[in-house]
């Protein structure tokens, strides 16, 4: 799942990134994984957001900031390693309207936005990563999980699934 990380790895953070993908393929999932071996990122999901108001008093109320005109700033002063807008396919406006961060920003969305900056189309695992991850879920689930034995019904069910994460 590593080699999935490759584009935000390189990603020089000088312009916003966005990942593209339809709902289930593991974007979400990509950007917390980055985030998470960078450190420091603030994560705001952008759910259900279409104004920059509404974005301003989202990003301030989970900065407890009490001035919404200030969250952006609040935010530069954290100086995080990068700003994560999940499910931001609603908050495109929002977004073209706010002056972007002087910290980097990372965008989840299921299709591309009007913004500046570079965009990763995120696809569905291949079969061999698909099959990993059903795997070791199930084995989650239940440690005596027979993987061999059930080696062409869990290959079935991955390629059934179309290798989308959140099905497996």
């Amino acid at each position: 799942m590593h080699e999935r990380l490759a584009p935000l790895r390189a990603w020089s953070r000088e312009a916003p990134l966005q990942l593209v993908g339809a709902p289930g393929i593991g974007k979400s999932w990509l950007a917390r994984a980055w985030a998470d071996e960078v450190g420091g990122a603030v994560w705001t999901s952008a759910e259900g957001v279409s104004t920059a108001d509404a974005l301003r008093h989202r990003l301030a109320v989970q900065l407890d900031v009490d001035d919404a005109d200030d969250a952006v700033r609040a935010l530069e002063a954290r100086a995080p390693t990068a700003w994560v807008v999940d499910d931001a396919e609603q908050a495109t406006e929002a977004l073209l309207e706010l002056p972007l961060p002087a910290v980097p920003v990372l965008v989840t969305t299921r299709r591309r936005l009007a913004l500046p900056g570079s965009v990763v189309d995120v696809g569905p695992l291949p079969l061999d990563r698909a099959v990993d991850l059903f795997v070791s879920t199930a084995r989650a689930a239940r440690h005596d999980f027979d993987a061999e034995g059930s080696a062409d019904a869990v290959r079935s069910i991955c390629e059934a699934l179309d290798g989308l994460p959140l099905a497996i």
